[in-house]
């Protein structure tokens, strides 16, 4: 036990010290005073019906407990999800293997340190709350008890089964990479957003990890109570940005809450989550590889056999592995004529050919070659299929469907740019070409944008043929804005998380869900919007203004 928490200390104030750490801190509590907006202001952001609570301590720490689920439920996960990762790409992990520390207690001292890490965010957002209570001035009694209890009881327990299942994707060798990011966009989206599915049954609470069954039903019957003629029930709450003209009466359209009455029932329903979260740290430790090395024969013999089936090795002729000495193959009658060149290193390296200017067609091409390496056969096959349907489904409904398909199916794709110099320790032979910045970055950039287009353009060319160019406009802007935005998340971070997790959100409410500004495939903007392309056209060149502006610092430093 000794060892577990040590471990866990120890990792929680290595990562405390990072920039992206402070970065969140200042994100919450910048998110926390938007998400208490002051009386008179024209948006919403927690309503009943139409109607908020007074803000008094416990309608604050409720307030802040759906935006800390909500948000660090998501921006949470990708930012802890990189513990066992870490380890495993500084070497630290073959030492940690090398001790006695068994399986169990590794994957659970992490999943504790994930906690410590988003509890103390959830510290700062209380903080925040108990200063913005004061300052919005409504109810200028403050109650702590009042104000934690939320933050505490839900938010807490949560948080405990976020970083567990960020340890379990780490373990999990198949969700270990962006497939577990996109994979856990989705739960969240099931399971974490506030009437989402999950949280819309709003009747069992231990079936509801985001909390929602606790605090939900009792704000509804205070809201009933004050207004019975706004009929407030479990399913017209709204919770996020709502712009409404009766917000700036809030003061009338406002009703006391106290809290949802902490009974041991709900206090016991909501710390059974910590026991479940445990148990899921527990069971990452049996996927967990423990930083072995891979088999070298089992993977020697799989490398040959994929060589032997695409043709690459004679069999019949008796090839001879490429790691044999040449004079032996000779001797061994395994190649029967062999033209020996009797040139020096330096005469064969002058003798070869020295083309002189850019090619930018050919790098691109060899970016995209890259790119698209490894991906399956089953990958290509939903591609085309993508393609096809773009071809034939009507328009503007179903174009939207084929079209967010089409801007989500290449994620994984898009996500490495930028990033691979990094991962790969090859930063030191790009770099030392002519012109390291802007060449290699142009012909990445140009790669994406070779596949947005190729997935896209049924859906672009049926825009442009319906007779609107705003549209159309939108989805040439965005053909040029996405591989520009992986580029520039990938030089600034070296990670693929941070565009995975901005991406998606982006996809979520733009393509996916049609709100015309921030769909940049095309589909939901209306006729004669060209706002929207000219907002990705600006959005595009300043990404690819940072990811230059990044890539030159990294040079100079």
């Amino acid at each position: 036990m000794t060892a577990l928490v040590g471990l866990a200390i120890a990792d929680f104030k290595e990562r405390s010290r990072r920039y992206s750490f402070l970065v969140t801190l200042i994100a919450m509590v910048w998110a926390a005073q938007v998400f208490l907006p002051p009386t008179g202001s024209d948006y919403l952001t927690l309503s009943i019906a139409g109607h908020r609570g007074l803000y008094n301590s416990a309608w604050v720490g409720a307030q802040l407990t759906f935006l800390a689920n909500a948000f660090l439920g998501l921006i949470g996960f990708y930012l802890v999800k990189n513990s066992i990762e870490r380890d495993r790409e500084s070497g630290v992990g073959a030492l940690l293997a090398a001790t006695p520390l068994s399986r169990v207690r590794y994957v659970v001292a992490k999943g504790v340190s994930n906690l410590l890490v988003l509890a103390s965010m959830i510290g700062v957002v209380a903080v925040s709350g108990a200063v913005l209570q004061l300052v919005r001035g409504e109810v200028r009694t403050l109650e702590p008890l009042a104000l934690l209890a939320p933050l505490v009881l839900v938010t807490l327990p949560f948080m405990a089964l976020v970083a567990a299942t960020a340890v379990l994707f780490e373990a999990l060798p198949v969700l270990r990479g962006g497939l577990g990011n996109v994979v856990w966009f989705f739960a969240w989206a099931t399971i974490g957003v506030p009437g989402g599915p999950v949280s819309r049954l709003g009747q069992s609470r231990l079936g509801d990890p985001f909390g929602l069954s606790t605090l939900l039903p009792s704000m509804v019957d205070a809201c009933r109570e004050r207004f019975p003629e706004a009929h407030a029930t479990l399913s017209n709450f709204s919770v996020g940005i709502q712009i409404s003209d009766k917000a700036r009466t809030i003061g009338v359209h406002s009703f006391d809450w106290n809290g949802p009455g902490w009974t041991l029932e709900v206090i016991l329903a909501r710390l059974s989550w910590f026991v479940i979260a445990f148990g899921v740290m527990a069971l990452a430790a049996i996927p967990f590889d423990r930083f072995a090395e891979p088999r070298l024969a089992r993977d020697g013999m799989r490398s040959w056999g994929r060589r032997l089936w695409f043709g690459r090795l004679d069999a019949s002729a008796g090839a001879v592995p490429a790691f044999a000495p040449l004079d032996d193959a000779i001797a061994g009658g395994g190649v029967t004529a062999v033209a020996r060149d009797s040139r020096t290193p330096a005469e064969r390296l002058v003798a070869v050919p020295v083309r002189s200017g850019f090619d930018l067609a050919g790098l691109a091409r060899a970016e995209l070659t890259i790119a698209i390496k490894g991906v399956s056969r089953w990958w290509l096959l939903a591609a085309l299929g993508i393609v096809i349907a773009g071809c034939f489904v009507p328009l503007p409904h179903g174009a939207r469907i084929v079209s967010a398909l089409a801007w989500i199916w290449p994620l994984l794709i898009w996500s490495p740019f930028g990033t691979r110099e990094q991962r790969f320790g090859t930063s030191g032979v790009l770099f030392s070409v002519p012109q390291p910045v802007v060449r290699p970055l142009l012909a990445t950039w140009l790669a994406g944008a070779v596949l947005a287009l190729a997935i896209s353009a049924p859906i672009g060319a049926r825009l442009a043929l319906a007779g609107d160019g705003a549209p159309f406009a939108a989805w040439l802007v965005g053909v040029t804005f996405v591989p520009a935005f992986a580029l520039a998340c990938g030089v600034l971070t070296g990670s693929t998380r941070l565009f995975e997790a901005s991406y998606l959100m982006l996809w979520y409410a733009g393509p996916l869900n049609g709100v015309p500004a921030l769909d940049f495939g095309g589909a939901s903007v209306p006729a004669g919007a060209f706002g929207t392309a000219f907002g990705f056209a600006i959005a595009t060149a300043g990404m690819l203004t940072v990811a230059m502006a990044a890539r030159r610092r990294r040079l100079v430093g």
